[in-house]
């Protein structure tokens, strides 16, 4: 056996100071010999939804469809992130987004829930987080095309089963908002596309995971929730004022 298969098969393991119903729906999501993103989604969204302190605090927009040309009417490519964090509003684009979500299923051997801290490290762990990175990237891309995002940079939480980290794209330049990863785009900047070849070729990095369910792991969205509540005061405003005047 791998080594380093073998370490992680002792590791204990995570202590989980959620809810019990959250810890249920946790273990529910990975018990499956192989887990499917359909369950990681709903998963997700319940432990998004401990932090919606009043019922106006945010919207969750599953599985949203965000064009990649959004002025060509012809143009039906798309980008389809699993879960948009934000806010309806009354003018174009009619939502806003405080930051998005894109998840795969855990990795099988990952499904005893041992602690972040011991699996950051690990060759398959980096590497399926690097490859989430660059989908994150392209549809960070099309919801700054389409005018969804709040402000320059979009943050993004990133999950490989109930294991996430937060990261952050842009400001783009316009040539960085020509070319994708996933889906090769044609018409994309040839300089950007060959810059972004290179950083899909690197060695996968090193990030610092959270896992749902320890205090570690609420206490980081609870700070990601209260950043993102700034940029977010008009639409919070304007929902909460709405129909007071008649």
């Amino acid at each position: 056996m791998d080594p380093e298969l073998s370490r992680l098969l002792q590791l204990p393991s995570a202590i989980l100071g959620a809810d019990p119903q959250l810890k249920y729906a946790l273990r529910a999501s990975v018990m499956a010999r192989s887990p499917l993103e359909d369950i990681t989604y709903p998963t997700i969204t319940e432990f998004l939804l401990e932090h919606k302190i009043t019922p106006f605090r945010f919207v969750i927009f599953p599985q949203m469809s965000v064009k990649w040309k959004p002025l060509a009417q012809q143009d039906h490519r798309k980008e389809v992130p699993d879960i948009g964090v934000g806010h309806f509003c009354h003018d174009p684009p009619f939502f806003k987004l405080r930051f998005g979500v894109e998840a795969k299923r855990i990795l099988p051997t990952l499904t005893h829930l041992p602690e972040p801290s011991q699996i950051e490290s690990m060759t398959a762990v980096k590497a399926a987080f690097h490859l989430l990175w660059f989908q994150g990237e392209d549809q960070a891309k099309a919801f700054v095309k389409n005018h969804y995002n709040l402000e320059g940079r979009i943050r993004y939480l990133l999950f490989v089963g109930p294991y996430w980290t937060l990261v952050e794209y842009g400001p783009f330049s316009e040539a960085q908002l020509t070319v994708r990863s996933h889906k090769v785009s044609r018409s994309g900047d040839w300089f950007e596309t060959v810059r972004l070849e290179a950083r899909m070729q690197q060695a996968p990095k090193q990030l610092e995971l959270y896992l749902l369910g320890t205090d570690a792991s609420y206490r980081k969205l609870s700070e990601l929730f209260a950043v993102t509540d700034i940029p977010a005061i008009p639409m919070l405003q304007a929902t909460q004022s709405y129909g007071m005047n008649g």
